[in-house]
């Protein structure tokens, strides 16, 4: 008889919802759960603050997944999960008024950006085979992007075989017959001593691309590399509408091999990793990069330098000499209760953010901080959240004052209030 009944029991909680099991699962244990979703870059900094705060705080329990940024930004709109995290500006998925964007959400739930750190993009590359190097020479400075060949390397990258000139180059007379998509085109121009026969190997390997399916509307990873750059001058500005075009809608042309990969850089880098021929290129998060730095010098694969200096996400602050390829690392949320336990572990991300270096990630500035919550004084305290603006050149408007909500949408990125680039740098 006890038997039967384990077993009929057991069958019975077979048939309750996944749901239901949840529910009582949290009601059971008292804890009140906070579901983070979306970007992948910055997931291990969410992630690891966490577990630490989850062992400070027994009533809370946080999960945290991927998924990418535009997924971070749809289910937070959608309400389906409490936090959202992106690494690129959710204006453009926000905007667009009734079923393709979520400004209604967006005003409905006064969501909000917070930006928590900076990240960089790296440029992930593999080497000819054969490929040598000397103490001029190393995995990590050999290809280099500069002013000069930045533009030709963003047309590549959008699978558009159109207003490519390599004219500039010093070398182009005696090379005029390479492809356009030459390894050779981005050698390090800053090194004058290269081992025998690599400047020929890198003559004789293409570029093949490897772009995030969707582009930039939904890879935050896709839209930092195309406007995270911050050169003088914005190469996607140089582009023609066909190649923006690509870069934008993710419809990439058909020249150069160009591979497409899912949004996450997890999903980029398996299939990078699993093709492994030599003259792959594909942008990668520095917290990715930091994460899986050993497999890299495992492949035997480089990081492009910026500027002809290598990757250093100390420097990525530095308008002058830094590697400034980098992008924000956002949080969204609603704002509209200041109690909530998601406003609490929002404030213990900022003020805990020294956890960002150990990821390959750089942490606000105390201006910066001062800069998205004008109320801010010395210490933790933040101020009033609801009059809080995201770091941003633009013109501040608060969340609650529906100034935003009132405004023609020409002239929304004036009072948007995102974060695109840190304070500073010149862009």
């Amino acid at each position: 008889m006890k038997r039967w009944v384990k077993n009929t029991l057991t069958v019975s909680l077979c048939l309750i919802p996944v749901g239901l099991v949840i529910g009582f699962s949290n009601s059971w244990s008292n804890k009140t759960p906070i579901s983070c979703v979306g970007s992948s870059g910055v997931k291990p900094f969410v992630e690891e603050l966490a577990k630490d705060y989850m062992n400070e705080n027994k009533n809370v329990d946080i999960t945290v997944e991927a998924g990418g940024s535009g997924f971070g930004i749809e289910q937070v709109a959608k309400g389906y999960a409490n936090i959202g995290n992106a690494s690129k500006d959710p204006y453009g998925a926000v905007q667009p008024s009734g079923d393709n964007g979520f400004r209604q959400q967006w005003e409905d739930n006064s969501i909000k950006t917070i930006t928590v750190g900076w990240e960089a993009i790296c440029l992930v590359y593999i080497p000819p085979k054969g490929f040598e190097f000397n103490t001029n020479v190393n995995i990590n400075n050999a290809l280099s992007i500069d002013t000069n060949n930045i533009v030709n390397f963003m047309r590549i990258f959008s699978g558009i075989n159109e207003g490519i000139d390599w004219s500039h180059d010093p070398t182009y007379t005696q090379n005029i017959h390479l492809s356009n998509n030459s390894m050779y085109w981005f050698r390090n121009q800053k090194i004058t001593s290269w081992p025998e026969n690599d400047e020929q190997l890198l003559k004789n390997t293409s570029i093949i691309p490897y772009v995030r399916a969707g582009g930039s509307l939904t890879s935050g990873t896709a839209a930092s590399f195309i406007n995270g750059t911050h050169f003088a001058s914005e190469p996607y500005e140089s582009l023609n509408d066909n190649q923006k075009s690509a870069f934008d809608s993710g419809q990439y042309g058909v020249s150069f091999g160009i591979q497409q990969t899912d949004e996450a850089n997890s999903r980029a880098w398996d299939m990078f990793r699993k093709s492994n021929n030599p003259g792959q290129i594909v942008y990668l998060s520095s917290g990715f990069i930091s994460q899986n730095q050993p497999l890299l010098d495992k492949n035997g694969y480089g990081i492009m330098a910026y500027k002809g200096n290598k990757y250093d996400i100390r420097q990525v602050d530095s308008a002058l000499d830094g590697y400034n390829w980098f992008r924000p690392l956002n949080t969204l949320l609603s704002v509209s209760d200041q109690t909530t336990v998601e406003i609490t572990f929002i404030h213990y991300l900022l003020t805990h953010s020294e956890a960002l270096g150990a990821i390959g990630c750089k942490e606000l500035s105390d201006n910066e901080l001062k800069e998205m919550f004008p109320d801010k004084q010395d210490g933790d305290a933040f101020g009033i959240w609801y009059s809080d603006y995201a770091l941003s050149k633009t013109k501040r408007t608060t969340m609650h004052d529906n100034a935003l909500w009132t405004t023609d949408e020409e002239e929304w990125p004036l009072v948007w209030n995102f974060a695109p680039h840190p304070l500073g740098m010149i862009v």
